[in-house]
């Protein structure tokens, strides 16, 4: 629990992720906003929770934290395999509907 109190996300607008590659990040940011939409609350990316695994993957090892990037990146290539674009462009094609 003290682990989890003293991880802040940081809000400033400049932000650049630690432990992630800003596409990663972004890809985190749009999957987290699949889980907990914005509806009449806010939704993932409003609660900053790409910037919170950022941060938590700082107490991970560092094969831990490639094993998760490898994931997304697999998670992308899967994407790109199922739908012939990546996950990111099916959320924008998405959002044009």
């Amino acid at each position: 629990m003290a682990v989890l109190k003293g991880c802040k996300a940081d809000p400033s607008i400049d932000w650049n992720p630690n432990n992630l590659t800003v596409s990663q990040a972004v890809l985190v940011a749009e999957m987290a906003e699949m889980i907990i939409p914005k509806t009449l609350t806010p939704g993932a990316k409003d609660a900053l929770v790409d910037r919170y695994i950022d941060a938590i993957l700082d107490c991970y090892t560092s094969e831990e934290i490639e094993d998760f990037k490898m994931r997304l990146d697999a998670f992308d290539t899967q994407s790109k395999s199922c739908r012939a674009a990546d996950f990111m462009r099916l959320m924008v094609e998405k959002g044009k509907q």
